[in-house]
């Protein structure tokens, strides 16, 4: 029983060998489904230095001479706008993540079914990301709490180390939470509690992923082409976490 426990699993490295095969099987899916965020940044983009290349500026519509209805109004659908382009992101992002799993686990799925994963889950997916949110918040203000009880009782000046330590903590016990609600259909709580559950006792498995996809994003400080090259490795990567997650899931 102990050997299952230590169990080795893949290289972290060797895993983006995996996710590449993965997200060749699926690349029509990943063009779409990444293409729609990367173009809405650049539309973002362009809207930004045509506004700021202009002459209109925004005290000329509240200047006092505007029509109150007409300020609640643009307002309003500016709010309007903004919800449904969270939504819709959230969606992408639901249907990414069960993309990864499906890919994954040797599937193809179709554009369809990912929709329906997006339909059910962005919600369940939003409620995630605010409560291990949070955790880390949570986690923050206990290591301050401790930070300054310290310093005051007893004079000793603790590292704010002890914050990372506590965020750390949060990520690697809850980093796999959506490929488990997706993949078991679980709630948010259960889903945290899974992932803990199959995290545990590897933590050097899931920091492992996170520090090469951290160490992909460093290429895009390479001139000129680094920021292309940086999303073309992280999405090479993206299946990844995914893999991991399968293997966890198999040792628990």
């Amino acid at each position: 029983m102990s050997n299952a426990r230590i169990t080795p699993v893949s290289s972290a490295f060797d895993l983006f060998s995996k996710s590449y095969e993965a997200v060749m099987r699926n690349l029509n899916n990943f063009l779409v489904l990444l293409a729609l965020p990367l173009l809405g940044a650049l539309i973002s983009t362009g809207r930004n230095s045509a506004h700021s290349g202009s002459t209109w500026k925004h005290g000329d519509f509240f200047n006092g001479t505007t029509p109150a209805y007409s300020i609640i109004g643009v307002m309003g659908f500016g709010l309007i706008v903004f919800l449904l382009i969270a939504i819709l992101a959230l969606i992408i992002q639901a249907m990414l993540t069960g993309l990864e799993l499906e890919a994954a686990k040797d599937h193809k799925p179709s554009l369809g079914h990912l929709w329906t994963i997006g339909k059910k889950y962005w919600l369940r997916l939003l409620g995630l990301i605010l409560v291990i949110g949070m955790y880390i918040v949570g986690t923050s203000l206990i290591g301050i709490i401790i930070l300054v009880v310290f310093r005051n009782l007893f004079g000793v000046v603790i590292g704010g180390g002890l914050i990372v330590a506590a965020i750390l903590f949060v990520l690697s016990h809850y980093f796999l939470a959506p490929y488990a609600m997706i993949d078991k259909d679980l709630p948010i709580l259960t889903a945290m509690e899974y992932s803990a559950n199959i995290s545990k006792n590897h933590a050097g498995a899931i920091f492992s992923v996170l520090g090469v996809m951290v160490l992909l994003g460093f290429t895009g400080i390479v001139p000129v082409i680094g920021p292309i090259l940086s999303f073309v490795l992280g999405a090479l990567y993206s299946v990844a976490p995914a893999l991991r997650y399968l293997e966890l899931k198999k040792l628990a």
